[in-house]
């Protein structure tokens, strides 16, 4: 854990759902549940689980390049903020109970800095049935290399086709 805090309340408004990613949040991941069902938290700046060369896909678009330069958080009350920007920024959830100090910002920053990642979309192309939603994957095209956030869309027909697929706004 990068951010590991006691905690001495407990508040039942509030859903073990949301706990959870909070938590997830404060250590620079996201929350998934294991093949044997148990809740775990993946970090979003993790080495690649799979390649796929682009000509092995029946489409591929390449989209907006994301790099992770800042980290925020702002409540309306207190702000804290690590890195600069010259790239993307994660905001972290204004509503995050645990977030109560500026060292768990940076904490977030040194996890996740420079992190890259694409847009990307294809039609079918290779499924990796070990990867996950949340799972880092790159496209290869000769000596270029394009790593996304896996969002698989897959089916069985004697075999799994699918494709891949991510699309998240960028405002700065």
């Amino acid at each position: 854990w990068i951010n590991d805090i006691s905690v001495t309340w407990y508040d039942n408004t509030i859903l073990a759902r949301d706990y959870a990613g909070y938590i997830a949040e404060m250590n620079a991941g996201y929350v998934a549940i294991l093949p044997d069902g148990k809740l775990t938290i993946k970090q979003h700046n993790t080495a690649s689980k799979f390649s796929i060369n682009i000509d092995d896909c029946e489409d591929f678009v390449l989209g907006t390049k994301f790099q992770i330069t800042k980290v925020v958080y702002d409540n309306g009350i207190v702000k804290y903020e690590a890195g600069n920007d010259t790239g993307n920024t994660i905001y972290i959830n204004s509503e995050n109970v645990f977030i109560v100090n500026q060292s768990q910002i940076d904490n977030i920053y040194n996890s996740i800095k420079n992190f890259e990642f694409y847009n990307i979309s294809t039609g079918n192309c290779p499924i990796n049935g070990n990867v996950h939603a949340g799972d880092v994957i790159t496209f290869i095209d000769g000596d270029n290399e394009y790593p996304t956030i896996a969002n698989v869309n897959m089916t069985y027909n004697v075999g799994w086709y699918g494709g891949y697929s991510l699309d998240i706004n960028n405002q700065r």
